[in-house]
C-alpha cells in the first residue's frame, strides 16, 4: 500500500508559460513549458477519499512538468492561505527528486525508479473561473509560484498544497 507523503518544493525556475487543458475526459491537466529532453519522472497520488492525480517531473532539473487529474477527487473548499508571498511570474516549482532515488552508472547517474506512488487527501473545486486541485487539507499555503494562468501553492515546510488554474467560467 502507498504511504502518505507529498512532493516537496525546493525552489523555482524561470518558465515560459503554463496552461490548463480540459475536456470531457480529463477535467484538469496543467502543462508547464519546462520540459527537458528525457522521459519524465512520475508521482502517482491516490486520494485517501477518492481521486487520482499524476505528477510529471523533469528528471534533470526537478521542474514540475504536468499535473493531471486522472480520476476526480471529492469536492472541497480551497486550501487556506496565511500571509501568502507572491513569487515572480513565469516560474515553475522545482520538486525534490530524492523520492525516486539515484542509480549510479559508470558514466552517469539516473533515477533508481521512474514512478513513485503515495496517498494524500486530494480535493477538487471549481469557483467561477478558477479550478483548484488540493493536495492536503491541513497545511496552509504561504507561497504561490505563478506562471501564465497557473499558480502553485506551497506550505511553510515546502510541501505542494494546491494547483490553481484560471479557466473559462462557463
Amino acid at each position: 500500500m502507498s504511504e502518505k507523503r507529498m512532493p516537496r518544493v525546493l525552489d523555482w525556475l524561470e518558465c515560459g508559460d503554463a496552461v490548463l487543458e480540459s475536456d470531457p475526459w480529463i477535467e484538469f491537466k496543467v502543462i508547464w513549458d519546462a520540459a527537458g529532453p528525457r522521459q519524465p519522472l512520475y508521482w502517482i497520488i491516490d486520494g485517501a477519499y477518492g481521486g487520482s492525480v499524476e505528477v510529471k517531473v523533469d528528471p534533470d532539473t526537478g521542474a514540475l512538468l504536468q499535473v493531471i487529474v486522472i480520476d476526480s477527487p471529492p469536492s472541497a473548499p480551497s486550501v487556506e492561505r496565511v500571509g501568502v508571498a507572491e513569487v515572480a511570474d513565469r516560474s515553475v516549482p522545482v520538486i525534490d527528486r530524492t523520492e525516486w532515488g539515484v542509480k549510479d552508472n559508470p558514466d552517469y547517474s539516473e533515477p533508481a525508479v521512474r514512478k513513485v506512488q503515495s496517498v494524500e487527501e486530494l480535493s477538487f473545486s471549481r469557483h467561477g473561473g478558477r479550478l483548484a486541485l488540493g493536495f492536503s487539507s491541513v497545511k496552509p499555503v504561504v507561497r504561490l509560484i505563478r506562471c501564465g494562468q497557473v499558480s502553485v501553492g506551497v506550505s511553510e515546510d515546502g510541501m505542494l498544497c494546491e494547483v490553481l488554474a484560471e479557466c473559462d467560467p462557463g
